[in-house]
Formats: structure tokens, sequence, C-alpha cells
């Protein structure tokens, strides 16, 4: 049996208690992550009022933090129900838990969730692989990496001129900023000097 810091003892560890603290870790945390991102880019890159440009920012750092809260609170809970019923605690218990969760906070195709399972699916490429070096199943040597990069950077290169549709807006808007918009020459400039300053 464990005991919890309140004095409540437990046969589990995640248990009701461990549940709240979870959704209330979630939301904090999602809550310090995409404020000051929903902040710098809804300045830098969204047209409209201050109170246009507000509400984006809560409405962004209000899902982001709803989401993560719900999400600990619902992998924590099924994690713990799974271990009761099926009377084991082994990796199936956390990746159904973790599907369960996904699903229903992550599921939705919306500009949060997008990018939340973006940078979540490129950590776990990273994970794989180096769990496979980790397992012998491959071997890391610095070209390796140099591979990778120059084999991500072609593909992102190659659908951004030729399929561009398919990749997500922001970066689209980046990288129109980045290679197209620089090969125009603006109306009002003088001179190549004036040029390469706009």
């Amino acid at each position: 049996m464990s005991k919890d810091p309140a004095g409540v003892y437990f046969k589990y560890p995640d248990t009701l208690l461990s549940i709240l603290r979870g959704f209330r870790n979630g939301v904090v945390y999602g809550a310090k992550i995409r404020f000051p991102h929903a902040l710098v880019m809804t300045l830098l890159f969204r047209d409209g009022t201050w109170r246009d440009k507000a509400y984006a920012i809560f409405q962004a750092t209000y899902t982001h933090a709803k989401n993560l809260g719900f999400y600990a609170a619902t992998f924590k809970a099924v994690r713990a129900l799974l271990r009761h019923f099926r009377g084991v605690e082994d990796p199936w218990n956390t990746i159904i838990a973790g599907a369960v969760g996904g699903g229903l906070m992550f599921g939705t195709n919306d500009p949060v969730s997008t990018q939340i399972n973006m940078y979540v699916m490129s950590r776990v490429i990273f994970g794989w692989g180096r769990t496979a070096v980790n397992h012998g199943m491959a071997t890391y040597t610095p070209a390796t990496f140099t591979i990778f990069a120059a084999i991500t950077w072609a593909m992102v290169m190659y659908l951004f001129y030729f399929q561009k549709g398919t990749l997500q807006s922001s970066l689209i808007s980046s990288m129109e900023y980045l290679y197209n918009a620089s090969d125009t020459w603006p109306k009002d400039a003088k001179n190549p000097f004036d040029w390469f300053l706009r």
C-alpha cells in the first residue's frame, strides 16, 4: 500500500487525487507553454483589432490548457482502470490509455491539436530511432543525423514547391516569406540596398 502526501492510503498510486493533480498540472503546463507562443505568433502574424488578437491568444491558451489537463486525467484514469480490471501493470495499459486519451482530447483536426500532435510525433520518431540504437537494431554515427537532416529538408522543399497544400498553413506562411517573398523586387524600392532592407 502506498501513502499519498495528505496521509490517505491507496492501493495504487494512480487514484483520484493523482488523476485530479494530473488534470491540474496539465492545465498549468498547457497554459505556460501556449500563452507565450500564442502571444508572439498572434502579435507578429495575425491581422485584426487588438480585441480580436487578445481573444485569439486566450482561445489558444484555453484550448491547449484544457485539452492537456483532460488528457492527463483521462490517461491516468484509464490506466488505473486497466490495471485494476486486468490485474497487471504492463505496457499495454499505458498504450491503450494513451490511445484513448489522445483520441478523445487531441483527435479533432483544429490548429492547436494539429500543432501538439506534430510536436509529439516528431519526438516519437526520434524516440523510436534512439530505441532502435539502444537495442542494437541500428547504429548511430554523425553521418546518420546529416542524412536525416538532408532527407527532411529535401522533402519539405519538394512539398512546398510542388505539393504546397499538404503542409501546415503556418509553415507555408514562413516558407513563403523565406523563399517566395525574397524573389520579388518591392515596387517602391529605389536601389538594391533598399530592396535588401525590405
